[in-house]
């Protein structure tokens, strides 16, 4: 049996100049010309994927920056409120305080949620017709208390006398 030697193949590429200088020629095996033709679009497909994956990165980077300012801003304006909530509850408990203390000497106007239907008020608050309004004049009495045993107080001296 004959064995049969085999051929390679090569591929002859010819560079020729616009001007008259000498032609060049490059012989390449088919194999290694493959080779380079595969390395070549390798690389090209992994600089496409990797330039997708950088512009699907750039827009979540973007998305990033701007969820992080606006959570800043959102940050700040709960801090702001929390500060007013404060504030208001601090107002209120002077407020109450005010009125408390004021309660009898002045008669405070409270706002509108605050004030009670006249109908529905019962009929203690009125006196011979007229509106009675609760003050801390209407408690002190303007007459001396009656003279009595109760009234009149603690009396050591006439307790020892009598026994």
């Amino acid at each position: 049996m004959k064995t049969r030697k085999r051929r390679t193949k090569y591929y002859t590429f010819l560079l020729v100049p616009d001007n008259e200088k000498q032609t060049k020629s490059f012989k390449i095996k088919s194999s290694l010309l493959r080779l380079l033709i595969f390395s070549i679009v390798i690389v090209l497909v992994a600089m496409v994927f990797g330039f997708v994956s950088y512009i699907k990165f750039a827009g979540i980077l973007i998305d990033y920056s701007n969820l992080r300012k606006e959570n800043t801003q959102l940050k700040n304006g709960l801090n702001k409120i929390e500060q007013l909530k404060t504030d208001l509850e601090m107002i209120k408990k002077s407020d109450k305080k005010l009125r408390t203390s004021l309660t009898g000497y002045v008669n405070l106007v409270k706002s509108d949620e605050d004030k009670v239907d006249p109908d529905a008020i019962d009929d203690l608050n009125l006196l011979d017709g007229q509106r009675y309004e609760r003050s801390i004049y209407n408690s002190i009495p303007d007459i001396y208390p009656v003279e009595g045993f109760v009234t009149r107080g603690f009396e050591t001296n006439s307790l020892l006398q009598e026994a």
